[in-house]
Formats: C-alpha cells, sequence, structure tokens
C-alpha cells in the first residue's frame, strides 16, 4: 500500500513538474535533474519503483516532450531518462553475484539462446550503423 501511494504522489509531482515548466521555461532542466535524481534513488533501492514510475509516465504523462533537457542538438525527454534510469538500475542488479548466476545457468541451457543472441546481435550493428551515419541528435530523437 505504501508503494502504491509513493507511485502516485511521484506521477502527480511529474505532472505538476511538467505544469510548472509549461508555465516557467527556465524551470524544465533543473526540474528534468532533480525528478532523474530522485527517481534514480528510489530506483536502485527497488527496481519495481522505478518500473511502475515508467509505466505511470507512459499511461499519464505528456507524450514524454513536456519537460525536456536540451543537450548540445539532442534532445533527453523525461520519458526517455526515466527508461535510461530504470535501464541502470536493471544492469546494476544483474551486476550483483545472485541474479548473475542464475541468468548465466538460464542463457546456458535456454533454446532461444542462440535466436535471442542473433537479434541482438542484429540490433546491435543497427545501433552502430546509425551512430556512424547519421547526427547523434537525429539518431536519440
Amino acid at each position: 500500500m505504501r508503494s502504491i501511494i509513493g507511485i502516485i504522489l511521484t506521477g502527480l509531482a511529474l505532472d505538476l513538474f511538467s505544469f510548472i515548466a509549461w508555465a516557467h521555461p527556465a524551470v524544465a532542466a533543473p526540474a528534468v535533474i532533480g525528478i532523474l535524481a530522485l527517481v534514480a534513488i528510489a530506483t536502485f533501492r527497488d527496481l519495481s519503483f522505478g518500473v511502475a514510475v515508467a509505466l505511470f509516465e507512459i499511461a499519464i504523462g505528456s507524450h514524454g516532450h513536456l519537460l525536456e533537457l536540451h543537450i548540445g542538438h539532442a534532445v533527453l525527454s523525461l520519458r526517455m531518462g526515466i527508461f535510461l534510469v530504470v535501464l541502470a538500475a536493471a544492469a546494476w542488479e544483474l551486476l550483483r553475484q545472485e541474479p548473475r548466476t542464475a541468468l548465466r545457468v538460464a542463457l546456458r541451457s535456454h533454446p532461444a539462446r542462440w535466436p535471442a543472441f542473433a537479434l541482438l546481435a542484429a540490433i546491435a550493428i543497427g545501433c552502430i550503423a546509425g551512430i556512424l551515419r547519421y547526427p547523434l541528435g537525429r539518431v536519440i530523437a
């Protein structure tokens, strides 16, 4: 019950900061950085909280573009930032010993391991080709 209230309050805070940033655009960059920092702290403590915040932002958010952080020619929206935070927390969780051992056993014995490896290799090649052919702002956006 406590985590549900926390997720709802986080979602309401996201909407409140989105409205404030819309009314005062100078507040957008610090708001994005602050929100991402708070979501990162909570997500690294409990990964399910970050996933819930990401899903809440997708369901209730403003298509992810009301709060944006401009970095050079690239734009980091709040939705992309939350996704990157959750992805980093999941990678950190996999670096711990217990999940890593279970993942290693599953990867060695699962029948779909080679098709999954081929899919990941194709995605990696596509990402590398996109970054080499186009400017970074166009690849990320």
